[in-house]
């Protein structure tokens, strides 16, 4: 489970690139993991091996949805009851409702090849990680092969280690930032994760392949680190 910050993160990082495109977007889905609160529409939310569909979204029933999981402990069966419209499906059917943006934010390989063929056929978008490796090997590279944008977890879900941080740099400084500090320092960070590994996979002729991107970035960071200190 991811909390709503690192949730618009993700978001603003699957469409930081369209952005240059106007109107590129106008309407923006997601088919994401239970608890994801994005600023655009949820269609669906998922758990274990089953999952709850609204078609006109599950945005607005935030309340609802943390009352039955968090609170009452209860199955989606309960969400789907007292949800007007909602519909309750068995097995890992989540990623094949359609949309625009897909989120996988559980654990690792959790969106397997399969899974990946769905999102493809139904026109999904941008696949941005928010866990440890959620998308298999496999699926990973067919969305990359078929144009959908895919952003790996090194970069998209460093939201909560980042906010660490920021944590940290509050308490070693005895101060206390207001939410929106946070919010605005994590948006920023992750602006800057956007534009390092954009410009990491331009300069190696592997433009818009941030997966490549991510490790090149990545690994550059470390290399200059260990340069500046005298390690090699």
């Amino acid at each position: 489970m991811i909390d709503a910050v690192q949730s618009v993160v993700l978001l603003f990082m699957a469409v930081g690139d369209a952005r240059k495109e106007k109107g590129m977007w106008k309407r923006i889905t997601a088919a994401a993991l239970l608890f994801l609160l994005v600023c655009g529409l949820i269609a669906g939310g998922w758990k274990t091996r089953a999952h709850a569909q609204a078609p006109s979204g599950l945005s607005g029933d935030v309340a609802l949805l943390k009352q039955v999981k968090e609170v009452k402990r209860a199955r989606l069966t309960e969400y789907a009851s007292a949800r007007p419209g909602a519909e309750y499906h068995e097995g890992r059917g989540v990623w094949q409702i359609k949309c625009d943006i897909a989120l996988p934010c559980a654990t690792q390989n959790e969106l397997h090849l399969e899974d990946a063929k769905q999102l493809v056929a139904n026109g999904c978008k941008a696949v941005c990680e928010g866990a440890n490796m959620p998308t298999t090997l496999d699926a990973t590279r067919y969305l990359q092969d078929n144009g959908v944008l895919f952003i790996c977890g090194k970069a998209s879900n460093a939201g909560g280690v980042a906010t660490s941080a920021l944590e940290m740099t509050q308490n070693s400084e005895r101060l206390s930032w207001t939410f929106e500090e946070v919010d605005a320092k994590l948006e920023q960070i992750m602006v800057n994760i956007y534009h390092n590994i954009d410009d990491a996979a331009k300069r190696y002729g592997m433009e818009g392949n941030y997966v490549a991107g991510a490790n090149i970035a990545g690994f550059e960071k470390v290399a200059n680190a260990m340069l500046a200190q005298g390690v090699c």
